[in-house]
């Protein structure tokens, strides 16, 4: 029993222990801060066998939202911590991202959406790699990566290559962060529900119940869509999220 982001950070800690003598693969993924949203102190919202109120008990729940986040980020200092005191840092690759954007009491700054959507606000979230001995320290890059690079780059960092039967739709993000060398040029395609997005560059399109265009560089909260302005952009990134559709669609009817 306990708060769930505790548990899961002691199982994480004792995994590191557990294996310090041996390469390992640690995935910790908190639930902090999806809903309910309960701090640290509050009674449990959810019981073995008992109905659970969705969003959970407190009515403040951007205080509570507040208090999960400092969970979580107390959690990932004890994990931070402890490959320190067993002096793995300098061989030990940490990544920091989440899976969505904010739910209702989470805040976007300037992005437009939050979880669910494929605006910025619903899918542009932080990525942060910790790696001393091969990243510099205080470095940015403004390059567009996705969780789908994450597999690519483990098995790189692991000294593994994909089979060459199978076609990865992630890239392997050491040259970037290592390296500091930009990625080639690709477009990134979302989905969600029956609407769909493609990202190329600066340029970003969705397909909804209408149709939008953005140039993100100079709107980040995409309030001005320019479809009208940028006819033949337009088009030519409609026809490539087309092609992907159809791509994936064929790859669901045969998976079912």
């Amino acid at each position: 029993e306990g708060y769930s982001t505790d548990l899961v950070t002691s199982h994480g800690l004792s995994f590191i222990q557990r294996y310090k003598d041996k390469p390992f693969c640690l995935y910790l993924a908190h639930e902090c801060p999806h809903y309910p949203y309960q701090g640290p102190n509050d009674p449990a919202d959810r019981t073995v066998g008992k109905p659970e109120p969705i969003l959970g008990r407190r009515k403040d729940r951007t205080a509570a939202y507040k208090e999960m986040m400092e969970s979580m980020d107390t959690s990932i200092d004890r994990i931070v911590r402890k490959i320190n005191s067993l002096g793995l840092e300098k061989e030990t690759f940490i990544f920091f991202c989440s899976d969505n954007g904010p739910t209702g009491p989470g805040s976007n700054g300037p992005l437009k959406g939050k979880k669910g959507s494929l605006w910025e606000g619903g899918h542009r979230v932080p990525g942060i790699a910790y790696w001393p001995s091969k990243i510099r320290p205080g470095t940015v890059t403004n390059e567009t990566a996705l969780t789908m690079d994450l597999l690519p780059t483990l098995a790189s960092l692991a000294g593994l290559s994909p089979p060459t039967t199978l076609k990865l739709d992630g890239v392997d993000l050491l040259p970037l962060m290592v390296g500091e060398k930009p990625l080639s040029e690709r477009s990134l395609f979302w989905r969600f529900k029956n609407d769909c997005a493609i990202r190329k560059g600066p340029w970003k399109l969705i397909n909804g119940e209408s149709q939008s265009l953005f140039h993100l560089d100079d709107d980040i909260s995409e309030t001005t869509n320019i479809i009208r302005k940028e006819q033949e952009r337009g088009k030519s990134l409609e026809q490539e999220l087309m092609n992907w559709s159809r791509k994936i669609s064929v790859g669901i009817e045969r998976q079912s």
